[in-house]
């Protein structure tokens, strides 16, 4: 199959007339390295000339200005602003408060039994109340971070 593709091949080659170049295609081709040649001479020459323009009178102050406006430092606010803290604290007290009053015995119990009868009353919260808990703790932790960090890019 490739033999009889390349004998195809071989017979459309001889069929095909050689290729002649223009009758002034030499000189076309001259004539072109010549237009480059006087390019590059022109550009050369350009070149080498020396130049009559230099920067502004102030061009350092102004580029400086300008970097010196860029590098300020940012101020990061914490996520959670001290009255939120306190709302927060709040609404955790006001939890716990609740948890402790609902479902109270009866009878006279001692420390130890009320301790163990809030756990019984935790036990038996929504896993959401968990959930919630756990969320806040971790934004808290982040806000944390954050501003331990910013706090260190201050003192440097």
């Amino acid at each position: 199959m490739k033999a009889n593709k390349k004998d195809v091949f071989k017979r459309v080659l001889k069929l095909a007339p050689a290729d002649r170049p223009a009758a002034d295609f030499t000189g076309s081709v001259m004539e072109m390295i010549e237009a480059d040649a006087a390019r590059e001479a022109a550009l050369k020459s350009l070149l080498q000339q020396p130049t009559t323009e230099g920067p502004a009178f102030n061009f350092t102050a102004s580029v400086m200005a300008q970097i010196t406006a860029k590098n300020q430092p940012v101020i990061f606010k914490p996520i959670i602003t001290p009255k939120a803290w306190y709302g927060i604290g709040a609404v955790a007290m006001l939890f716990l408060l609740l948890i402790g009053l609902s479902n109270s015995p009866a009878h006279t119990v001692t420390d130890q039994s009320r301790v163990a009868d809030l756990l019984k009353q935790i036990d038996h919260l929504p896993s959401i109340y968990f959930m919630a808990i756990i969320a806040v703790g971790m934004l808290l932790f982040i806000d944390y971070l954050f501003t331990q960090r910013t706090s260190k890019t201050k003192a440097v």
